[in-house]
């Protein structure tokens, strides 16, 4: 018993019978990973039962949807748009030197920048893995674990928030497992699916009173798409509603770095807004929110071309069908 207690309180390379004296460099070289699996391991048996198994579910989405939507490009069910759009822009930006350049979208825009539909500067920051593994799984496995690691500050949210991890933890399987998230992981690939990640790590530190943090995370929630200023303009709104509701009902006193913080989020997103629309219009001055879909106009104007053939042959269809039957009257 003695001999067992012993050996459990020595460090993990003590336990292995090997004269480490003959050989210190693979002593030194082999302590430091085992130091930090065993650092990792205390940390994971401190932790609570519900914050292990709201990590287990993040990890287990994270994994199975990286193999489901890789099996999927492989098996030639992903589309051009949008995942044949982003993966070409990220191409040509490292290896052509140009900038987010796709040619599926040129007939509504001409200068073929993905910059020029939506504005999304966080594609700027997916360049680094996409650099190093140049592949459409690429994109959709980065989409995935961002999708899935929301969980947690949902979760930690919901624990600071409701003071009940169990809650919490439901709250968090919910998100993973509702029908609109998985929609969101399975079709191809879209830069605001990083977007619940950031709001809710805002969310999140924004109860914790850390406002650099929260204005950080709330800036990469603006840097998904141009759409999300409304949101983030919303929320900054609605919080500062609340702090005037606070003052005028139950006389609390105001936080002034709440109120300070609040305010430049406001500004920053009106700001972002206009910018966006700014560099989208520069770069594709056709303005695509006004340019019919390909529903209403499959072919290539002036080309006679179709881009849909089904499409084309529904439009068809429907210009026959009325014709028939205004020539019956």
């Amino acid at each position: 018993m003695g001999d067992k207690v012993r050996i459990a309180n020595q460090k993990p390379l003590a336990r292995l019978e090997v004269d480490w004296t003959v050989h210190p460099r693979l002593a030194r070289t082999m302590h430091r990973p085992a130091a930090v699996i065993h650092a990792i391991w205390a940390a994971w048996l401190r932790t609570s039962v519900w914050t292990r198994s709201i990590l287990v579910a993040t990890t287990v989405y994270g994994v199975v949807f990286s193999i489901l939507t890789a099996l999927r490009v492989y098996a030639l069910d992903a589309q051009a748009y949008d995942l044949g759009i982003y993966h070409q822009s990220m191409y040509t930006t490292v290896f052509n030197q140009r900038f987010f350049f796709n040619t599926i979208d040129l007939p509504s825009n001409p200068s073929g920048s993905v910059f020029g539909v939506h504005f999304s500067p966080i594609l700027l920051l997916l360049l680094i893995p996409y650099a190093l593994v140049p592949s459409p799984l690429t994109l959709t496995v980065l989409q995935t674990w961002a999708i899935a690691l929301a969980a947690l500050p949902l979760y930690a949210l919901g624990r600071r928030v409701l003071h009940s991890e169990r809650i919490a933890f439901v709250l968090g399987v919910v998100y993973l497992l509702h029908p609109a998230t998985q929609g969101v992981n399975w079709y191809d690939f879209h830069p605001e699916a990083f977007l619940p990640l950031a709001v809710l790590t805002g969310l999140y530190f924004f109860e914790r009173r850390e406002w650099t943090v929260f204005l950080v995370s709330m800036a990469l929630a603006l840097s998904t798409i141009e759409a999300a200023s409304f949101l983030v303009a919303a929320l900054a709104l609605g919080f500062l509603l609340s702090s005037v509701w606070s003052l005028k009902k139950l006389h609390n006193s105001v936080d002034s770095k709440e109120t300070r913080a609040l305010l430049f989020l406001l500004g920053l997103a009106s700001v972002w807004l206009v910018l966006g629309r700014a560099v989208e219009l520069a770069l594709n001055p056709r303005n695509p929110y006004e340019i019919r879909t390909s529903l209403e106009s499959p072919g290539v104007p002036g080309t006679g071309v179709c881009l849909v053939p089904r499409d084309c042959s529904m439009s068809r269809f429907g210009s026959l069908r009325i014709r028939s039957t205004r020539s019956q009257r």
